[in-house]
């Protein structure tokens, strides 16, 4: 396997390329917006033309459409005396530019592509963009590569992020939606303007995607994997689908979080397991985490209240970091040692430690490695592949 295994065969010929895989790609993305925020209120700006709303509503350029949580309903207003009432409401058409204030524990605002639609749950209203692809890939490299602007980081983020995007496992089933923007899935933050690097990485790479066996591989991006990446079967007991490979990784050792340290007080994490488990514990826990190959936490077996319950280890990270602040668990890679009072947590890494290795990705770009390089050493199993027209994808290997 050579450093520049992903070149393209040009001796191929589609006709006989396009026998290799056939995958259908989605031309748009149905994308969950700033879930984490609880929104309540949403209001819609469009800068540049008139929006045409139910019942004969029109809504100016630059006036704010007011949207409200009332039960399962949706109450809608807008300048001019304008009401609606219903389930749901869909403002502006595909492909437009939206300004989007989401308003929840939290405030944000976000441009969007249209149709956004507003509905709510009861809880929430929920708010749903269609992406189309790149642009999709474009935003998700702005936000998971915040810093970054090593061209072939970013690139090998794009090919990665796609992958992922057309793969979509089915973290949202039945949610009429395909991925949402928080960390659970993809993190992204709205349309990027087209001069970014991301936009420019997105564009580099078009259609660009791995696969392995036949198919797409879901592709994750981990900010640090701490010197040995994860698996999706090892880290949370999916089925094993041969797609990806645990392997070493020695570029990242100069990150802050190749290893890391943290002290936090028991009773919080106690009452973050608490959450989790749906039961007390009582003052007398024990945790004690139960680590498979590369050191990373299959699972944290919880004594207390008179029983033993098992979680696993990045569901544990994960609530305690809700619980405490999203640093305070860095990587489900640790170790746990009790003190008085407080728990001692050491660690390496950052993220799920799952697929490409940012902090890897740019020490090995700034060391001149290529994109193809990059994606090589993350993804060993994998084979680059151009989605073609229509729903096959075209292979751009051997």
């Amino acid at each position: 396997m050579g450093r520049e295994r992903f070149a393209y065969n040009r001796s191929m010929t589609m006709a006989a390329i396009a026998l290799l895989v056939g995958v259908v790609a989605p031309d748009s993305l149905r994308v969950d917006v700033l879930s984490l925020l609880v929104p309540q209120q949403v209001e819609i700006v469009c800068a540049h033309r008139t929006l045409e709303l139910p019942n004969g509503g029109r809504l100016a350029p630059g006036s704010r459409l007011v949207l409200v949580r009332d039960g399962r309903d949706v109450i809608a207003s807008a300048p001019g005396g304008w009401r609606w009432r219903g389930s749901g409401l869909a403002v502006g058409a595909p492909g437009e530019r939206l300004s989007v204030d989401v308003r929840g524990r939290d405030s944000r605002t976000r441009v969007l592509p249209g149709p956004v639609e507003v509905g709510s749950d009861g809880v929430r209203l929920r708010v749903v963009a269609t992406y189309d692809l790149e642009a999709f890939v474009a935003s998700a490299v702005a936000a998971e590569l915040d810093q970054v602007v090593e061209p072939a980081t970013l690139e090998a983020a794009a090919v990665t992020i796609r992958s992922y995007a057309v793969a979509r496992p089915a973290r949202h089933e039945g949610e009429g939606v395909d991925v949402c923007d928080t960390t659970h899935c993809v993190h992204s933050r709205g349309l990027v303007e087209d001069a970014t690097p991301a936009a420019g990485a997105a564009r580099a790479t078009r259609g660009l995607v791995l696969t392995s066996g036949g198919r797409v591989v879901p592709g994750y991006c981990t900010a640090c994997c701490g010197g040995r990446t994860a698996t999706p079967s090892l880290l949370w007991g999916v089925e094993d689908t041969g797609q990806h490979e645990s392997i070493v990784c020695t570029a990242c050792s100069a990150s802050r979080y190749y290893r890391w340290r943290r002290v936090v007080r028991t009773d919080a994490v106690v009452s973050a397991v608490e959450g989790l488990v749906g039961g007390r514990l009582g003052s007398d826990v024990d945790l004690r985490e139960v680590a498979g190959p590369g050191a990373w936490v299959l699972a944290v077996v919880v004594r207390g209240g008179g029983r033993e319950r098992r979680v696993g280890g990045d569901a544990f990270r994960m609530a305690v970091d809700r619980r405490l602040g999203w640093d305070s668990i860095p990587s489900p890679r640790f170790t746990i040692e009790r003190r008085s009072g407080s728990l001692v947590i050491r660690g390496g890494g950052h993220g799920h430690g799952i697929g490409l290795c940012v902090a890897g990705a740019v020490a090995r770009a700034r060391r001149g490695a290529s994109r193809d390089a990059i994606l090589t050493a993350y993804f060993p199993r994998a084979r680059l592949q151009l989605l073609g027209a229509g729903p096959s994808v075209y292979s751009c290997l051997f």
